[in-house]
């Protein structure tokens, strides 16, 4: 619903359309259901419906020339705030401060505006039904309007629980995702460091063949060297079993020359 068909609501009596001069630049604009008029109301009307916008950032304050007209006009303030991010408190203050009664306030859909809050002294203009279905008139309008704000706040008590509900489930989802994604980073520096061992070796056993082909005898003294150290610390940790192998190797160099 648009904020045009709002409006029409409460023109439908014939009580004439009016814009404000200091909002005609912004609001003037067709289409229009009803010729607006720009500026005041011609006389011979008991009430008009006037048309001002309040834009988000904006001090409710703005409001203050409009509401403290004298009179019963239907005051349309509209709003581009997003519903829910209204300053509530200082909004209603406002509203109220000069006697208008909160006859509607819904959420519209239109290039101008996203919300639209109704207001007037004139005690007969009903408040608007969001529930219900119908305007609430006579002496039994303000217990079915309890009775709605009971219910839909029942509703939205129980919508705020769910939303916190999916929050906190949320929130563990993101735990287990971040606890995955320190496995998957462990698991990479782990495979990097191994990437980097395997390069270390490679890089040792490159250098001892290229050692071998420049200085072969050279290569083959370290390597000697080296078979000569293994064996004294063998014969040092287990000398029995050094000394057998020692014996069957010498029998085997012997027995291959023969």
């Amino acid at each position: 619903m648009g904020h045009r068909a709002v409006i029409a609501r409460y023109t439908a009596d014939g009580s004439p359309l009016v814009i404000p001069e200091q909002y005609a630049d912004r609001l003037a604009g067709g289409p229009w259901d009803q010729p607006p008029i720009v500026g005041d109301a011609p006389p011979g009307h008991r009430r008009s419906v006037r048309v001002c916008l309040l834009p988000a950032g904006a001090l409710p304050t703005e409001l203050s020339a409009e509401l403290s007209r004298e009179g019963d006009d239907v005051v349309v303030v509209l709003l581009t705030h997003d519903p829910a991010e209204l300053p509530v408190g200082p909004l209603l203050d406002e509203l109220l401060r000069y006697g208008h009664n909160v006859v509607e306030a819904t959420p519209v859909t239109s290039r101008v505006a996203r919300a639209v809050i109704v207001v007037t002294r004139d005690r007969l203009v009903p408040r608007a039904a969001y529930l219900l279905g119908t305007p609430l008139r006579g002496d039994d309008a303000i217990r079915r309007a309890l009775a709605e704000f009971a219910v839909e706040g029942l509703a939205t008590r129980a919508q705020r629980t769910r939303e916190k509900a999916g929050v906190a489930a949320m929130a563990e989802d993101v735990a287990a995702m971040a606890e995955d994604v320190a496995r998957w980073q462990q698991r990479a520096t782990d495979a990097e460091k191994r990437a980097t061992d395997a390069e270390k070796v490679a890089a040792e056993r490159t250098e001892r063949l290229a050692a071998i082909e420049r200085n072969p005898l050279q290569a083959w003294g370290r390597n000697a060297r080296r078979s000569v150290g293994r064996v004294t610390a063998s014969l040092r940790d287990r000398p029995v079993r050094t000394a057998r192998r020692a014996a069957r190797a010498a029998v085997g160099r012997i027995r291959r020359r023969d």
